[in-house]
C-alpha cells in the first residue's frame, strides 16, 4: 500500500467527519424528569452485584445503600454475607440472592455441606 496514497484517503475521510459532525445534533428523547422516571421504573429489573472473593463486609454495605437508593430488585453477594445483608435490607423492598458453589471458595463452610 501506498503511503501517499493512504495519508490522501485518511485526510479525506477525516475533513468529511469533521462536517458531517458539525451537521449532527442530538435529540433528547425524553425531557429530564421523565429520564428519571424511566431509570427508577428499570431499576427494579436489575440485580446489584458484588461476588469478587476480597470484596469487604463495607463494600457490601455501599452496595446495599446504592440498592436502597435506587431500588434495585436485589443484591447477589456470596453466601456469607447473607444473613448480615438480608438484616440491613429487611426495611426495603430489595432482596438478597447469592450464589452457591461459585469458583473462587468464598462460600461458608455450611453452604459447602
Amino acid at each position: 500500500m501506498d503511503q501517499q496514497w493512504f495519508d490522501e484517503q485518511f485526510s479525506d475521510l477525516e475533513s468529511a467527519l469533521k462536517a458531517q459532525k458539525a451537521n449532527v445534533t442530538i435529540p433528547k428523547i425524553y425531557p429530564f424528569n421523565y429520564q428519571t422516571q424511566i431509570d427508577n421504573q428499570m431499576a427494579k429489573y436489575i440485580d446489584h452485584t458484588l461476588l469478587k472473593p476480597e470484596a469487604s463486609f463495607q463494600q457490601i454495605k455501599i452496595m446495599i445503600e446504592e440498592a436502597k437508593q435506587y431500588g434495585f430488585a436485589s443484591i447477589c453477594v456470596n453466601p456469607c454475607y447473607v444473613r448480615p445483608a438480608a438484616r440491613l435490607l429487611a426495611d426495603s423492598s430489595t432482596a438478597v440472592c447469592t450464589v452457591i458453589g461459585f469458583p473462587f471458595g468464598a462460600n461458608t463452610a455450611w453452604s459447602k455441606a
